[in-house]
């Protein structure tokens, strides 16, 4: 990944497809937070949960592998 000012590249095609597919979208604050309870890893964790609830785990095998918390 990579992208301007340290944010994430989200606009490969692959990213565009998986953010469809799942109706999800990928963000990231990159080093500028909103507030100090923000918790990334612990928000995609609840995320996960719900995508491995309805789909199953095969989503896993789609995501962006720096997605934080998946690993």
């Amino acid at each position: 990944p990579g992208g301007f000012g340290g944010m994430p590249d989200f606009d490969n095609q692959k990213d565009i497809d998986f953010q469809k597919k799942y109706s999800v979208d990928f963000f990231s604050q990159g080093c500028i937070r909103m507030g100090e309870d923000e918790n990334e890893e612990e928000y995609n964790l609840t995320i996960f949960k719900y995508l491995d609830k309805k789909f199953g785990k095969s989503w896993r095998s789609e995501i962006r592998s720096d997605a934080i918390g998946l690993k």
